[in-house]
């Protein structure tokens, strides 16, 4: 069973019922080939988990009806889970941080490698004196 996440910007959630619109309907329509009858999980973020039959998709809208709802009280992951990126070029680490923590990146440490394509700004990087005692 497919579980994505529902961005409640995109989605009007009440006790048995669920509509998707927007970014959320597009991925379950055009990615996903969500049709009526199809049955998914969707979480959002707030510790809620659903089991959701879609009944009708079309017009822009996904209406469904939530099958099973399930608190989930710890949602971190029970690992240490840390990423070692090297600098990408053209400010892209910033998107890569915000998607990393959402998949529950704990820490994530920049390198610079030999083969770096990236580069930090003179004032971001740290002079070679301050780093000499430090390895």
């Amino acid at each position: 069973m497919k579980r994505i996440y529902l961005d409640r910007n995109d989605c009007d959630i009440s006790q048995k019922d669920i509509c998707v619109r927007g970014d959320t309907f597009h991925y379950l329509k055009k990615v996903l080939r969500m049709k009526a009858g199809d049955v998914f999980a969707g979480f959002d973020g707030t510790g809620s988990e659903y089991t959701i039959e879609a009944r009708n998709v079309e017009n822009g809208l996904l209406e469904g009806v939530i099958i099973e709802l399930k608190k989930v009280i710890n949602t971190e992951t029970s690992f240490n889970l840390q990423l070692f990126q090297s600098i990408p070029k053209s400010g892209k680490m910033d998107l890569i941080i915000s998607e990393t923590a959402q998949l529950g990146v704990k820490k994530i440490v920049p390198v610079i490698s030999s083969r770096v394509i990236g580069s930090l700004p003179a004032e971001r990087e740290r002079p070679e004196k301050e780093n000499a005692g430090r390895k």
